[in-house]
């Protein structure tokens, strides 16, 4: 199955809103950054046209201190998935040991892990996977019974990706088995047990540009968020071209200017940048001061 992002997100939304996380009653104190499930009235007759915060939105501290304001000591929120990271392939060694011919460190999961705690989330790192069929399936099978999200990211030079396929799709249901006209690379999103598993690519700027996109999205269907999330529109400060058919995610350094927001791609890659230039299909070279739309690491 292959699919365009607005096509992908589609099928990520819709299974996240048959299966919202329940909710759990929270003292205000502890409801920062957390997606409020009920809606908060006024007992004030002259704020009774509506209510004062509504459910489906973060809650920012500014909108702690307004239901603090009216008196509200707790509320109804929604639970944060917990979730489980692996990554896969028998040639990723733990940072700090001596790499043998073929090896390299297992990065990915470090990025994986960043990028969830920056949710708010709390990931398990579990051992990394072999390229052991049966293995794989006693993880992944373990997981789906003990955690809400699985993640998993594998060695593009590792047999494990396709065992992880195999498992999923014997013992889950998959929604999406690839979406190469978005990041060129396989992707997967499925259900098993009771938990959804996406399966990233091994590109560090690929694996970044699909949580962010398809990740984020499941998150924030589970728990039921409404709001959308912010999508910039900054000006290059350099030009930038792209001859590939599938739409492309170039790592830029986002500035505030005095004429405004300006991107300026980085070709050493995420470690310099604070977010992603969406390029579009067939995208033609843009010149500097093009304005493109950026997605905030």
């Amino acid at each position: 199955m292959t699919a365009s992002l607005d096509r992908a997100l589609a099928v990520v939304r819709e299974v996240a809103a048959n299966h919202r996380l329940e909710s759990e009653t929270l003292a205000l104190s502890r409801c920062h950054g957390r997606v409020i499930l009920q809606d908060v009235v006024s007992s004030h007759a002259e704020d009774a046209a509506g209510p004062t915060i509504r459910h489906g939105v973060v809650m920012t501290p500014a909108r702690v201190a307004l239901a603090a304001s009216i008196g509200v000591p707790s509320l109804s929120v929604a639970r944060r998935p917990t979730v489980a990271v692996f990554t896969t392939g028998n040639d990723l060694v733990e940072p700090g040991m001596s790499l043998a011919a073929g090896q390299a460190y297992d990065s990915n999961r470090e990025l994986l892990m960043g990028l969830l705690r920056a949710e708010g989330l709390e990931p398990t790192a579990w051992p990394r996977l072999p390229d052991d069929r049966r293995q794989i399936e006693i993880a992944l099978r373990d997981a789906g019974c003990a955690f809400d999200l699985v993640v998993i990211c594998g060695s593009s030079r590792s047999s494990a990706g396709g065992f992880v396929a195999g498992v999923l799709e014997q013992f889950g249901t998959v929604h999406l088995c690839d979406v190469p006209d978005v990041f060129g690379a396989p992707v997967q999103f499925a259900s098993l047990d009771q938990a959804h598993v996406l399966g990233l690519p091994d590109d560090p700027l690929v694996l970044a540009a699909a949580w962010l996109t398809l990740g984020r999205a499941l998150v924030d269907g589970l728990q039921g968020r409404i709001e959308p999330r912010q999508v910039l529109r900054a000006r290059l400060a350099r030009p930038v071209a792209s001859v590939q058919l599938q739409r492309a995610f170039v790592p830029g350094r986002i500035e505030v200017q005095d004429d405004g927001l300006w991107v300026d791609p980085q070709e050493s890659g995420l470690a310099d940048s604070n977010g992603l230039i969406v390029l579009r299909e067939n995208s033609p070279i843009l010149p500097a001061a093009a304005i493109v739309d950026v997605i905030s690491l």
